[in-house]
């Protein structure tokens, strides 16, 4: 048993007591830490009580591991042998997420949630969100509103969305997010976040953003951790390995189809450039990787229309030589209202995911405008009718933005479902991007190719 609970307080040492009766009189692996949601994983523990399901041979692994003994490679492929060899169930050993945090599961492959109640999960997410959230998990960073691509389901710069559904005047002329204000954002991130990433996801295309190598060196120089960049590609073949050489080490490229007579209907442009440009980035990659380097890949395809649906085989086909470094291909159904079966998929995934969001608590993305918000949804409200953020890095520290008044009364909406300043969350149309379950899929609205 163990205690990595904060005892400052008469309640912190009920509560601890509480842990260990109940622990103490239970069978069973029981875990806590502070998490909105049962789907948001963890990185540490608040209690843990071990009883049963003891894998030690896993730790041993993690420990060669962490002496830099043995490659990531083999380390993965030493901890699926170990479960194999002892029987374990399949749905565990093929396991993609810890909800209980990797360092309990390399002690037993099954642990319980230890359940609170309603207070005390607000006193530790929302009173004492410093001890467990001092900083946020994942940053985005949308450095410019360029794009050089016009798709035809983006609601930022498809000629549809800036004739129906744009009522402000986000891009009415190019910006940039100043850069005084992106080296802020990174300060503040390798002070405070731990095992954190950075995303430079622009609301445009990232990569027409000049300043980017030295963005992603400077990210690279503060230690963080996770680097990562999300582009239509159309530039990798020239800018990719200066991206890799300034400390990138996460690449998603969107590519929707398999053929170009496809690809070039919902993308306007040439497929086998920025195809060419994946296979020459995969190249770099390797390069850098058998020095050492930890680059991956990933492709993302969304299901656009019947076409894109039908050339999945092929697109897997296509890239099954390359998935040392390409460790994802994704397939995104999009949630659209006007589509029979998609609304069906998506009301089905709503009224299963009850649950509170964890966006809150993982991180935050900033717009070239300099405001704060959690999600795609809030950030979206810029382009609509009235902006919803908790902030803005322009008149604002980001710690006090990360501490604000507004984050807080947002995580307390969240957490009890009840909706005032914070409505949008309400009928939220990413909600299903906030949990992903047991099997590893995004409510099946995202499926991950193997």
């Amino acid at each position: 048993m163990s205690f990595n609970y904060p005892l400052l307080e008469k309640r912190d040492k009920d509560f601890a007591r509480e842990f260990y009766q109940i622990a103490k009189e239970s069978n069973t692996n029981l875990y806590y830490y502070p998490k909105p949601n049962h789907y948001m994983e963890v990185d540490d523990f608040a209690l843990f009580s071990l009883k049963s399901n003891l894998t030690p041979e896993n730790l041993k692994i993690e420990s060669l591991y962490r002496k830099d003994l043995i490659p990531r490679d083999l380390r993965g492929k030493l901890h699926t042998l170990l479960r194999k060899d002892k029987g374990i169930e399949e749905k565990y050993i093929q396991k993609k997420f810890f909800y209980e945090s990797r360092k309990l599961f390399n002690l037993s492959w099954q642990w319980n949630e230890f359940q609170v109640s309603q207070e005390q999960l607000e006193y530790d997410l929302i009173d004492r969100v410093q001890e467990w959230y001092a900083g946020p998990i994942m940053v985005n960073l949308a450095t410019t509103n360029i794009c050089n691509l016009s798709c035809i389901m983006c609601s930022l710069h498809s000629e549809e969305a800036k004739s129906k559904e744009q009522a402000t005047d986000y891009f009415a002329k190019k910006k940039l997010l100043e850069t005084d204000k992106v080296y802020e954002v990174l300060d503040f991130v390798g002070k405070y976040s731990i095992n954190a990433g950075v995303g430079f996801i622009a609301s445009g295309e990232p990569l027409l953003d000049n300043r980017l190598i030295d963005f992603i060196a400077y990210a690279k120089s503060k230690k963080i951790p996770i680097i990562s960049v999300c582009t239509n590609g159309t530039l990798i073949e020239q800018k990719g390995e200066e991206l890799f050489k300034a400390g990138l080490n996460r690449m998603t490229i969107s590519i929707d189809g398999a053929t170009q007579e496809t690809y070039r209907k919902i993308r306007g442009t040439d497929l086998e450039k920025v195809e060419r440009g994946v296979r020459k980035c995969v190249e770099y990659a390797r390069a850098i990787n058998a020095n050492g380097g930890d680059i991956e890949m990933q492709l993302n395809c969304v299901l656009v229309n019947e076409e894109v649906i039908h050339e999945e085989k092929l697109y897997l086909e296509k890239w099954k030589e390359y998935r040392d470094i390409i460790k994802n291909i994704y397939f995104t159904d999009l949630v659209i209202s006007d589509t029979k079966g998609r609304r069906n998929k998506r009301d089905a995934c709503f009224n299963k995911t009850y649950e509170a969001c964890s966006y809150p608590w993982l991180g935050f993305q900033v717009d070239v405008y300099g405001n704060v918000s959690v999600c795609c949804t809030m950030q979206d409200s810029s382009l609509r009718e009235k902006l919803i953020s908790i902030g803005n890095v322009y008149n604002q520290k980001v710690y006090d933005i990360w501490n604000s008044e507004a984050m807080r009364e947002l995580r307390k909406e969240n957490l009890r479902q009840q909706y005032s300043k914070f409505e949008i969350c309400k009928k939220c149309v990413e909600r299903y991007r906030a949990y992903v379950d047991d099997e590893g899929y995004l409510n099946n609205l995202v499926t991950q190719a193997k």
